[in-house]
């Protein structure tokens, strides 16, 4: 035992082990079936709240983003209009970041002209920051379509 070696006395009053005794010739034996017993536990817990989440039952106490207790019936969750409404204005108006981790400003706002589909911000490698452009979506499909709108011309 490594305890031995550092002058450690180590006691395990529900295994019935003291080291002052001596070896203990099942103690290997209890620890391999302790080791299982909290291995089998833990992959029954974990079936168990998946079956719960299959069956449609909450996992936890705290209602997700989005939800909030009902203040009849705590156990239910009814939806929070104010937050609803703010994740649809977010979604809206949602830009995402270019490779180039740059959020351009206008994208999704601006319409085609001729098509009347949004206008995509265009960044390649090979274009400069000053050739940056909004591109109309229907360009791959119509190429006549090409229309840009150079955006440090107009926000400067």
């Amino acid at each position: 035992m490594m305890f031995l070696e550092h002058g450690v006395r180590f006691v395990a009053v529900n295994n019935d082990v003291d080291s002052d005794k001596g070896e203990n010739e099942f103690a290997p034996f209890k620890n391999i079936f302790n080791e299982w017993y909290a291995r089998d536990t833990s992959k029954k817990i974990k079936y168990s709240i998946k079956a719960k989440g299959k069956q449609g039952k909450k996992l936890s106490s705290n209602p997700p983003y989005g939800y909030k207790k009902d203040s009849k019936q705590p156990e239910n969750w009814i939806i929070d209009e104010e937050t609803v409404q703010l994740a649809q204005k977010l979604r809206k108006n949602k830009r995402r970041p270019t490779k180039y981790d740059t959020i351009p400003l206008l994208s999704g706002l601006l319409v085609c002209p001729k098509y009347g589909k949004n206008l995509s911000f265009l960044r390649a490698v090979s274009i400069s920051k000053n050739q940056e452009k909004y591109v109309c979506s229907t360009y791959r499909a119509r190429t006549t379509a090409y229309i840009s709108w150079d955006s440090r011309s107009q926000t400067d």
